[in-house]
Order: structure tokens, then C-alpha cells, then sequence
């Protein structure tokens, strides 16, 4: 996990108390190989001119674009501590949440309260799917009887809770048992339901009034509302939800989850939400593997090679096309009555991308030789991208030293993995330009 938090408010606004889940994020840093936090992010040009303190506490779309990040975790809800002229302004620009989404990032906003439902931005229900349960106006938000200390704090029992969510996302309940909420409010019209109360003595409140569940033929892990209640009985609702937009995810928490006075030692908030992530990233590879041919439409790699190393070379292929990866491959290109020469022109002007695999037996091979000056000429001109795969140890030629390198010294499914990975990486920084 390469990990952006986005904390509360604002450090010159709240000073220390600007992360309002210390524990959490810290605890979500030992499961991420990468982790940066800030409050909110911000257009390049607003960032470009803005005064030093604002920016030491944000950071910019570029930046979120180019360091890597495949999940951003935003506590306190989406909105920010700032305003521009009297209106809330997104912590995470819509936007920009859509595009990172899309391309196969994961967004979770927590800690979507009470106040948010009560006037929430339309452009984040559409966003995330996630609109708010309401009676005469006022947001339907859930209430433990048992708990008389603290009513609208809940303890969800995930072990009980996993075999009711959708079977994809039941991964992400085997890391912890509990997870502590408070105030939260009851979504609907949702894509994936996430978590719902658990408890029978859980029931819900709207404009102070009290419905409870029925005694009999509940489903405790889907709350019904009493016969007699705003909503009448068949109307159900969690609190908490997934919405797959493109190959990414929007994660929609409707309570408060990351504050420490709820995230104690005990508490599984950190092992859920790291379980969750693992589980939503699982998902976003199994969908770019099913939907290969529309990512990767347009795409053909050029495979060039010495004969001696074709067997590695053709495996390696056929791995590609399995990911929707077109290739010319000369066993599969060529004919006996085909010039050798003009078929590899004409495969370069097909191609998208030029793979060279570099080995020990190319060194002075005349056919890679012609290969290679064809190819950085027609690629070159064209803006194509070379990318190289060394199989062994051997030394790539002067020219090709700053073309991007693939690990060819491992097994085929790592080699090919990487091309596709390669390719990915070069698409999205041309979408970027």
C-alpha cells in the first residue's frame, strides 16, 4: 500500500490536534511500503500561489499523480477546514478523485457524519453512490439501546458480518472480529453494502424519535424499521459501502471510525481498513486481467530477439496475450515467402512499443543489429517507447542505456507482469501530459 492520508483540519487551523486518528495512521503505516499525510489536496496553480503555511500542510494534484499513491485515506469526511466564499471545499477535489479512481486507486472517505447528511455535496453522493437515508429532511442515523454511557457508539461484529456482505469482499473481514463506530448514519441506493449494525439493540433515530427493530422474523445484520416507523418495515440500510468506478474503488464510511478515542488496542480499525485495502487491490488486479483487451486496446509490443533465446521470449508472449497484450512475434508474424527485413519494418510501423530482450547472445548479432538501428529510428521519430529486457548479466549497448529496464532474470509470469506493468506506468504519464 502506498499510503496518502488526509487528516482533519488543517494544521495552522488546529495545530497538534490536526490528525484527529493518530493511532490509526500510524498503525496503517506499518502495513504500507510508502506513507505520507497532509490535509487536503489542492490545483497546481493554487498551490504555485499560495502563502508557506498553507502549503506545508497540502499538497498537489501533481504531486498525488506522480509519487505513486494507490490509496488515499480521508478522515473527518471529504470536506476540508477552509472555505471559499462561504462554501465547503472538497479535501479531495471530485475531480481528481474520479480520475485516480478510475485508473485503479482506492479512496476511502471516513467519518461521513450527521452533519455532511444533513446537506451533503450531490456531486460526492454521485461520486460514490453513497446517499443518505432521510425522514422529513433529517438524516436516519443508528442508536444502541444497551450502550447507556455512549448510545451512538456500536460495536459491529465483523465475524458475524462476513457471511452477509457480497463474497468478493468478505476478505476483508478476516483480519479483526470488532470494529467501534459512533454516530453512524444509514445509507441507501448503494452499489456494494460494506457494514451494517449488528446488535439487537441497535435501532434508529429520526428527529429524536426512536424505531426499533421488530422482535420477530428480524434479520439483525440488515436492520428493518418498525411497522409504524418513517420508513415503514421493508426498507433496510448500512451504514458503510464500495462503489467500483472504473478499475478503482470508492470506500464510504457514514460514521466515526478513525478518531483515537474509539481506536484503542483492541480495537480492529486499523487491521479492517488495511484488510479491506489489501482486499479492494486484489480485486482491482483481477479486474484489469479480466478487462485486458479494452485496456490495452491499440496496444501491440514489438518482440525483438535472438533465435537461441526464442523459447523464453515465446512464453513470455503467450503470458502477454493472455493479459490482452497484442505482440508481433516473428513464429507467429512470418511466412517462408516473407523478406525478413521488409516484415520487420512493417511490424515496427505497427507496433506501439518496442521490447528489446537483451542477452549475452545478442552481442554482435547482425539481425539484432538491423533490428536495433530500425527500430530507434522509427521509434524515436514516431515517440514510441523502448523498453528493454535483460536476461542476463550483459551490458546493453551505449544507446539503449536510457531506455527503461525490465528484469528479465526471473521467472516468465514476473517478466511478462512487468511489461504489462511497464506499459501501464508509460500510459497513465501520457494521460498525465
Amino acid at each position: 500500500m502506498d499510503l496518502l492520508y488526509l487528516h482533519y483540519q488543517h494544521g495552522a487551523v488546529a495545530g497538534p490536534d490536526r490528525i484527529a486518528g493518530k493511532r490509526l495512521y500510524s498503525a496503517m503505516c506499518v502495513s504500507a511500503d510508502h506513507a505520507a499525510t497532509a490535509h487536503m489536496v489542492v490545483k497546481d496553480d493554487d498551490f504555485q500561489g499560495a502563502a508557506s503555511s498553507f502549503q506545508e500542510d497540502v499538497v498537489s494534484e501533481a504531486e498525488v499523480l506522480s509519487n505513486g499513491f494507490d490509496t488515499i485515506y480521508c478522515e473527518g469526511g471529504p470536506r476540508s477546514s477552509f472555505s471559499d466564499n462561504g462554501s465547503w471545499v472538497p479535501k479531495l477535489p471530485y475531480q481528481l478523485a474520479e480520475k485516480f479512481v478510475r485508473q485503479g486507486g482506492i479512496v476511502v472517505f471516513s467519518d461521513v457524519d450527521f452533519n455532511f447528511a444533513k446537506n451533503p455535496d450531490d456531486e460526492f453522493c454521485e461520486l460514490t453512490s453513497a446517499w443518505f437515508s432521510e425522514s422529513s429532511g433529517y438524516p436516519i442515523y443508528f442508536s444502541d439501546r444497551a450502550n447507556t454511557s455512549n448510545p451512538s457508539q456500536m460495536e459491529i461484529d465483523l465475524s458475524a458480518l462476513k457471511p452477509r456482505v457480497s463474497e468478493w469482499l468478505r476478505p476483508a473481514f478476516e483480519r479483526s472480529k470488532t470494529l467501534i463506530v459512533s454516530n453512524a448514519v444509514e445509507l441507501h441506493s448503494v452499489q456494494s453494502p460494506l457494514l451494517f449494525a449488528t446488535a439487537r439493540s441497535v435501532g434508529t433515530l429520526c428527529q429524536d424519535l426512536w424505531w426499533s427493530a421488530p422482535y420477530e422474523g428480524v434479520d439483525h445484520l440488515r436492520l428493518r424499521y418498525h411497522p409504524n416507523g418513517p420508513q415503514g418495515q421493508d426498507l433496510v440500510g448500512p451504514f458503510a459501502c464500495v462503489r467500483q468506478m472504473g478499475y478503482g474503488f470508492f470506500v464510504t464510511i457514514a460514521a466515526i471510525v478513525s478518531s483515537d478515542w474509539l481506536v484503542k488496542n483492541e480495537n480492529g480499525a486499523s487491521s479492517f481498513f488495511c484488510g479491506l485495502v489489501e482486499c479492494l487491490k486484489d480485486e482491482i488486479k483481477l479486474q484489469k486481467d479480466i478487462a485486458g483487451f479494452q485496456r490495452f486496446r491499440g496496444v501491440q509490443l514489438f518482440l525483438s530477439h535472438r533465435s537461441i533465446d526464442k523459447p523464453v521470449v515465446q512464453d513470455i508472449a503467450r503470458i502477454l496475450k493472455r493479459y490482452g497484450l497484442r505482440t508481433w512475434f516473428d513464429k507467429d508474424k512470418l511466412i517462408p515467402s516473407d523478406s525478413v527485413g521488409l516484415s520487420i519494418n512493417g511490424g515496427l510501423q505497427e507496433s506501439t512499443h518496442f521490447v528489446l530482450f537483451w542477452s549475452a547472445n545478442c552481442v554482435n548479432a547482425p539481425w539484432v543489429e538491423f533490428e536495433l538501428g530500425a527500430a530507434i529510428t522509427a521509434c524515436v521519430e514516431a515517440k514510441k517507447p523502448i523498453l528493454i529486457v535483460s536476461l542476463d548479466e550483459t551490458p546493453v549497448p551505449a544507446s539503449l542505456a536510457q531506455y527503461l529496464r525490465v528484469n528479465g532474470r526471473q521467472e516468465t509470469e514476473g517478466v511478462a507482469s512487468a511489461l504489462r506493468e511497464a506499459v501501464e506506468r508509460l500510459a497513465d504519464r501520457q494521460n498525465r501530459s
